[in-house]
């Protein structure tokens, strides 16, 4: 979701860069590589402007360019704010400190039944984190009793949350427009391909493959692979969920996982819809911008 508000503020930014507005640095896209800030910065790489900036711009502005009345630029009073907040997040990304997160995902002797109850003793041997850090901060501790856990075996990769939720809203039809966990899978970073599955209870699952490309473009394919199993459950004090991802549907460049020294990026995140309609995301890791930023996510090393 807030991808596609990137790109709307990415295509202002690139109108205010084609045109020479001052205050815009043109080089900023360069200067973005290898930062945190890429995610947003690679949206400028192309210079198009996203169609989802219509969905933002008032009717008449929208009515105005489309009839070449006026131009679009990131100066009109119309668009200043959009720019500016994009140069503000860009700006967090430059003074992002966090260092990437890195985990060995130990193997499970004994593969964990996927039925959305989470048994400490079917996880005990697995990798876990114990709490939450709201998004956009590297400045606060793991916080609250919400648990992540991670392991695998010869076919799967598994995860599981236990969500500690006193009054959790969740969405019957769409599970991330609710309170909801998301798994998300970047088995071969070179490729930029990466599954994300989101789970709540009483709703059926999001699954989809994405493919992000240099210009910070986001396609997405909505597919089950063969074999996956994926379950979420009320519990006292709030929700939990389990996801089985088989191997055979991580894309690979090389020997296919799992293998010793085996590596590929992963990450938990957790949306807490509020009863006003707002949304708290979190994370069991620092993490900037939100899932579908492939340079946050947590490094897994197989044994």
């Amino acid at each position: 979701m807030s991808g596609i508000r990137f790109l709307f503020l990415a295509g202002l930014l690139w109108t205010a860069v084609a045109m020479a507005e001052p205050a815009i640095d043109p080089d900023l896209c360069r200067r973005g590589e290898g930062t945190p800030a890429q995610f947003l910065t690679d949206h400028l790489r192309d210079g198009s402007v996203s169609p989802a900036l219509w969905s933002e711009l008032p009717p008449e502005y929208r009515a105005e360019i489309l009839a070449g009345k006026r131009p679009l630029r990131a100066s009109d009073p119309e668009a200043v704010p959009a720019v500016r907040a994009f140069l503000a997040a860009v700006k967090r990304g430059f003074a992002w400190r966090a260092e990437r997160p890195r985990a060995v995902i130990p193997r499970l002797a004994v593969p964990p039944a996927i039925d959305g109850e989470v048994s400490a003793d079917e996880w005990r041997e697995a990798l876990q984190f114990t709490g939450e850090i709201p998004l956009d901060r590297d400045d606060l501790a793991l916080a609250g009793k919400s648990r992540w856990f991670a392991g695998f075996d010869d076919q799967y990769l598994y995860l599981a949350a236990v969500i500690a939720e006193d009054d959790p809203q969740f969405h019957p039809e769409a599970p991330f427009e609710g309170d909801s966990v998301e798994f998300f899978l970047l088995p071969e970073p070179k490729l930029g391909g990466y599954w994300e599955v989101v789970t709540a209870p009483g709703a059926p699952p999001f699954i989809a493959f994405h493919t992000l490309g240099r210009n910070g473009r986001r396609l997405t394919r909505q597919a089950r692979p063969a074999g996956l199993r994926v379950a979420a459950r009320r519990i006292p004090g709030g929700f939990s969920a389990e996801l089985a991802f088989p191997f055979a549907a991580f894309p690979a460049l090389g020997e296919r996982l799992p293998h010793s020294k085996g590596r590929f990026d992963f990450l938990f995140l957790r949306t807490d819809r509020k009863k006003s309609g707002t949304y708290h995301i979190s994370s069991p890791v620092p993490l900037l911008y939100g899932g579908h930023n492939l340079y946050g996510y947590i490094e897994g090393i197989l044994p």
